[in-house]
């Protein structure tokens, strides 16, 4: 069970990855921002917790696919820090 999460996660990553390369060469499209987002949030939650110690390489992948879920969380925790700390209100 824990290969065919790696698989779909590593399938997912790949498309995600290709997405963004794609709004570089073709143009910006918010849709295709969004579901490579989504992607990554959901490279994140179906990678195992625990896949298997004996295999190095997925300790590799998970650090290559954590990447830009990291990075989207930090980019999303640093925005409600500001809005926490400013005096506007909405």
């Amino acid at each position: 069970m824990n290969q065919i999460r790696v698989f779909l996660s590593i399938l997912i990553f790949s498309v995600c990855c290709y997405l963004i390369i794609d709004l570089f060469i073709t143009g910006f499209d918010g849709l295709v921002l969004c579901s490579s987002l989504i992607g990554f949030v959901i490279t994140h939650y179906l990678w195992p917790t625990k896949p298997n110690e004996e295999e190095e390489w997925y300790d590799i992948f998970e650090a290559v696919i954590d990447f830009p879920y990291r990075c989207i969380s930090i980019f999303l925790r640093g925005i409600g820090r500001a809005a926490k700390d400013s005096d506007v209100d909405f």
